[in-house]
């Protein structure tokens, strides 16, 4: 899958004539390990050629000549997951925080009455539908889960993709109740190691 991160226009001058610079820059992600071809990709253009005989130059209506020019094709080795037994599920990143909130006044919970706790995994270099749902443990609380929610942004080096969860919690007993952590492994794909957020 090819999402474009960024496109460019400007300009150049090369022996004294004014070049226009196209720049796209896309992250590729491959759904399966082996070689991956990238064959050339092609890019045609009409150039327009100056009259001589007309001091004020109109690109519009003067003739133009169509040009082609192709990149050259790359070939990539994807390698397989690094996935071990402690580690069985797949998922890289470049950078992953986990962050979590509340709906509500959380320093007055009642047996009964619901408080919503709000979980955002950000993942710099992902796709936000490739992030996992966490592994979500109310301990002493009922749990209603809401439908995630997907947001993807770009930026000219990255894909940023958030996933965010709503749990609606309900306390089923008074007291002093413990809320366990949230913990998503995942594989530093800059390092070369698995981290944890937290």
């Amino acid at each position: 899958e090819l999402i474009l991160l960024f496109r460019i226009n400007s300009t150049s001058f090369e022996n004294g004539v004014q070049l226009q610079v196209v720049q796209w820059t896309y992250a590729l992600f491959p759904e399966s390990t082996g070689t991956l071809n990238i064959p050339s990709q092609m890019f045609t253009a009409s150039i327009g050629v100056p009259d001589p005989f007309d001091s004020f130059f109109n690109r519009n209506s003067a003739p133009s000549r169509r040009v082609v020019a192709r990149t050259a094709s790359t070939t990539l080795e994807v390698l397989p997951p690094a996935t071990d037994a402690e580690h069985p599920q797949w998922f890289a990143a470049k950078d992953v925080k986990i962050a979590s909130s509340w709906l509500g006044n959380s320093a007055q919970i009642r047996v009964g009455k619901p408080i919503t706790r709000s979980i955002t995994i950000q993942a710099t270099g992902q796709r936000a539908a490739a992030i996992p749902d966490p592994e979500i443990s109310s301990g002493a609380f009922k749990s209603y889960p809401d439908q995630p929610q997907l947001e993807e942004t770009t930026s000219r080096e990255n894909v940023v993709g958030v996933l965010r969860n709503s749990i609606a919690l309900v306390a089923s007993q008074a007291g002093e109740l413990e809320i366990p952590e949230v913990r998503l492994p995942w594989w530093d794909s800059s390092a070369g190691i698995w981290r944890d957020a937290v």
